[in-house]
């Protein structure tokens, strides 16, 4: 027979593992709001992929505060294709990532947006023309090495995805937004096989 005392005991350790479950159940589950891609297709031509893709962007206001007060904000694209293979894992031959920097300019009395492939940097008067811009259909051309390549009839799958990057963020910035889900902007993984 239990007593009293070791009955609590027990109600309060199954209390406790449940809050532990669930709190870990929100800080690792995927986090997809904020940003939704609204057009894909991805094509390929040997071992060249196209992905064209655009997306819906949205800023919460903690974030936009931040962007008024000069912190750059980093919007990555990314897309992963894999080589299948048959009875193996498949094998990752490409990781592509398109990072767009969106700053107040002062200067100009507008946003600057800049992306790491140079196809686009230019001072928008708004911040939605700006979030406009980087969210519009635009096409990535990959290219898949020539190593990964070499199989004519090879099949490819591949991901995609566009988020708010954290970790571009300065040091103490980053580490106060990590837990912060107002800073968790995410489409999500679009996938595709070719």
């Amino acid at each position: 027979m239990i007593g009293l005392g070791s009955e609590r005991m027990l109600a309060r350790k199954k209390k406790t593992s449940l809050a532990v479950i669930v709190l870990a159940a929100l800080l690792y589950a995927p986090t997809t709001f904020g940003f939704s891609i609204t057009f894909f297709d991805a094509t390929r031509q040997g071992s060249e992929f196209r992905i064209t893709m655009a997306a819906d962007l949205s800023l919460t206001e903690n974030v936009i505060e931040a962007l008024q007060s000069n912190i750059d904000i980093a919007i990555r694209v990314q897309v992963k294709i894999y080589r299948i293979r048959e009875n193996f894992w498949d094998d990752l031959v490409v990781d592509t990532k398109i990072d767009y920097t969106l700053s107040n300019s002062n200067i100009f009395r507008g946003y600057s947006v800049r992306s790491s492939d140079r196809k686009l940097d230019r001072v928008y008067d708004s911040l939605s023309a700006a979030l406009d811009a980087v969210g519009s259909e635009r096409t990535y051309k990959i290219v898949v090495p020539e190593k990964q390549s070499d199989e004519s009839d090879a099949r490819y799958r591949g991901k995609c995805r566009i988020f708010l990057d954290r970790s571009k963020l300065p040091s103490l910035v980053s580490t106060t937004v990590y837990f912060n889900n107002s800073w968790k902007r995410n489409s999500g993984w679009i996938e595709f096989e070719l």
